[in-house]
């Protein structure tokens, strides 16, 4: 496994050090050069240094396992050390020019010596970017994976461009047991890419959506409080992907609520409006229906126009292995306009199995089963059908409740 990871480490830091590849084209080194103060002699340690990234960087795509189409000659090599090293002399505290040397000793194999240039050169700074994806590279090829993150913890703390880059790979490590724990550890230092770390975590892949949940929850017991927008799209992510018992351990954390308990359906009076689908009623809309919870009244309502039908609005419950009791309460039931309501009951978790049970008068306890003695998820859906296709028909309910054990 550990190999795995390390290959998945390695690239990673080549995507992120691919940030910086540019042509060596001699019209971009002019173009670069344009850069330098006016001000800076024409063997500055600055301008040296520049010329030198620019020789490299496509030979930073071999070292790095990715070839480009240019390739850097022994005698280019050469060159490079020489002016590079003149470039130090002038400029010591530079830290292009050790970076640089770092590239050369790499594609010479020597990588003892590049390894040392490059700690060299994060000392002489530690946010520069570059030097840390190249050094994150030397750790991943090493199998030291703990400082191969740090390493790309301070480039992330000094560099957005790397971030963006960065992070979306990182959501893919977190499929990989080993790296949960360290990038935890990394997130307990509320480092300023938290924010960005979590806006990229909807986008992951699901193998790692459960080892975010885990991570969200530890971050949240630690006092983190994060946007609500990017929490609810973890959340639809990991419920999308079918793992619903990590989303009711993420939404029952971030959003203090105990579903746990003998009442099943959340927000079962209507007291509020939907909160935080699906743990809550998602509300449907269209051309020919339309649905409201009213919080004032404690009551939801299904319209619907000429003749409209379909699923009104639905809800994830989890039910229980002994017996439950679906509970409905309509208002106003005689004057439904000729509205057939029905509650459907299907499995979440694979499957077409369901059962459908009709409202046939104001208040209704009806037994409740499992569709699939195995599936604990489901859909509570609310369905409504017109008897005359060419009205406006309306319903309007007050409670719909699951409890558990039989009609009382």
């Amino acid at each position: 496994m550990l190999a795995t990871l390390t290959k998945a480490l390695v690239t990673i830091a080549a995507l992120g050090a691919g940030i910086f590849s540019i042509p060596a084209t001699f019209d971009l080194l002019n173009e670069r050069r344009q850069t330098i103060p006016l001000d800076a002699p024409s063997d500055s340690g600055l301008a040296v240094g520049m010329r030198a990234a620019a020789i490299l960087t496509p030979a930073l795509g071999e070292a790095i396992g990715q070839p480009t189409d240019e390739t850097v000659s022994e005698e280019m090599r050469k060159a490079i050390a020489i002016e590079t090293r003149r470039g130090i002399l002038l400029e010591p505290l530079n830290p292009d020019g050790l970076r640089a040397l770092a590239v050369v000793a790499k594609l010479e194999n020597r990588d003892e010596e590049s390894f040392r240039l490059l700690k060299l050169s994060e000392r002489v700074s530690r946010r520069d970017a570059k030097t840390g994806l190249l050094l994150s590279l030397a750790y991943a090829e090493q199998e030291d994976v703990e400082a191969m993150l740090s390493t790309i913890d301070n480039a992330m703390r000094g560099s957005v461009q790397i971030r963006e880059t960065m992070l979306p790979q990182l959501m893919g490590l977190l499929g990989y047991e080993q790296a949960v724990t360290l990038v935890a550890d990394l997130l307990a230092d509320a480092p300023p890419w938290e924010e960005d770390f979590w806006e990229a975590s909807a986008g992951a892949p699901t193998p790692s959506l459960t080892n975010l949940a885990r991570i969200r929850i530890a971050r949240s017991q630690d006092g983190y409080v994060g946007k609500p927008i990017l929490d609810r799209r973890l959340l639809a992510a990991i419920t999308d992907a079918g793992e619903f018992n990590t989303a009711l351990a993420l939404y029952t954390e971030l959003f203090s609520v105990d579903l746990d308990r003998r009442e099943m359906v959340n927000n079962a009076g209507f007291d509020h409006a939907p909160r935080d689908p699906p743990f809550d009623w998602e509300l449907k809309f269209g051309n020919s229906l339309s649905t409201d919870i009213l919080p004032a009244d404690g009551t939801l309502r299904i319209q619907t126009f000429g003749g409209g039908s379909g699923v009104a609005a639905r809800q994830l419950v989890g039910l229980p292995d002994s017996a439950a009791t679906l509970n409905i309460r309509a208002k106003d039931w005689d004057n439904r306009d000729g509205q057939t309501l029905y509650a459907r009951i299907s499995c979440a978790e694979g499957g077409d199995s369901s059962v459908t049970l009709e409202l046939r008068s104001a208040t209704a306890s009806i037994p409740l089963v499992r569709p699939k003695a195995d599936c604990r998820f489901n859909w509570l859906e609310l369905v409504v059908r017109p008897q005359d296709d060419r009205r406006d028909n309306s319903v309007v309910l007050d409670t719909v409740s699951i409890l558990a054990g039989p009609p009382r």
